[in-house]
């Protein structure tokens, strides 16, 4: 078990980790959600005091932060110089990686934020792919996969995401980012128009599949028929699909998605 040591110290002395995940607002407009809520821990912070210690590591005469940074601008915008901290003797690779299970149980912290995070600990080679990091945290290699490719996604989406976290769930964000490749400049046009309208319509992921499935299918707006059989015996579930004709990479792309909602499916049962 790692030692700690509980003590004041000077925020002077405080520096920044390289992997937190967070997004911090410097500066900007105090509209900004992220800045709104620092403004109120600090106000907090003000009438009872900073109730949880920020935890942090030697790093020379400096203590980085392993876990607290909006504790720490709050505590200093309320005014005070010192701060209460859990000083802890991590190494580099325990820092890492209490920084990722931190993050991972941080409610209000969004999918790129967390992507961040992830993509730091891969490029500093702490984890040699998604599995290890997968393991790592117990979290299905899938999840890991859905979360580092929200940074491939139209960078609009990217920027309102950071801005409102305003979709947490990364598998709908799978579907939205599976409609269409973004280009050169990173942009889909498809892609942004489908997430404005799963924002504005508050769409569930089974509202996004089916768009998604009959776009695939057929190119074009759902029409009321299905397009699909489902028959019951004793031991068994057939599915039968009415695709018409389709080329082999759409017909691949239909099996990919099938398979993948037998997947939940079987989870959920």
């Amino acid at each position: 078990m790692s030692k700690e040591i509980l003590k004041i110290i000077p925020i002077k002395d405080i520096v920044e980790s390289p992997w937190q995940g967070r997004i911090i607002p410097q500066g900007g407009d105090d509209n900004d959600p992220a800045i709104e809520e620092i403004h109120d821990l600090s106000d907090n912070i003000k009438k009872n005091g900073l109730m949880q210690p920020i935890i942090v590591r030697e790093a020379g005469n400096q203590y980085e932060i392993v876990d607290g940074h909006r504790r720490v601008m709050a505590t200093k915008m309320a005014g005070f110089g010192n701060i209460k901290a859990i000083i802890k003797n991590y190494d580099e690779q325990q820092a890492q990686m209490f920084s990722i299970i931190g993050n991972l149980h941080r409610k209000n912290l969004n999918p790129i934020e967390l992507a961040l995070s992830f993509q730091k600990v891969l490029n500093n080679r702490l984890f040699t792919n998604n599995k290890e990091l997968s393991r790592a945290i117990g979290k299905d290699e899938t999840f890991v996969g859905d979360v580092l490719n929200t940074l491939k996604m139209d960078k609009r989406i990217i920027n309102d995401i950071t801005m409102t976290n305003s979709i947490k769930d990364v598998r709908l964000l799978r579907l939205i980012r599976k409609i269409e490749d973004v280009d050169e400049n990173q942009t889909s046009p498809k892609q942004w128009d489908l997430y404005k309208k799963v924002i504005s319509e508050k769409l569930s992921r089974k509202q996004v599949q089916e768009i998604d499935l009959h776009r695939t299918l057929q190119g074009k707006k759902p029409n009321k028929a299905k397009p699909w059989q489902i028959k019951a015996g004793k031991t068994f579930i057939g599915l039968k699909f009415n695709t018409g004709k389709i080329n082999s990479e759409k017909q691949q792309k239909i099996l990919k998605l099938l398979e993948e909602k037998m997947q939940e499916l079987i989870k959920e049962i």
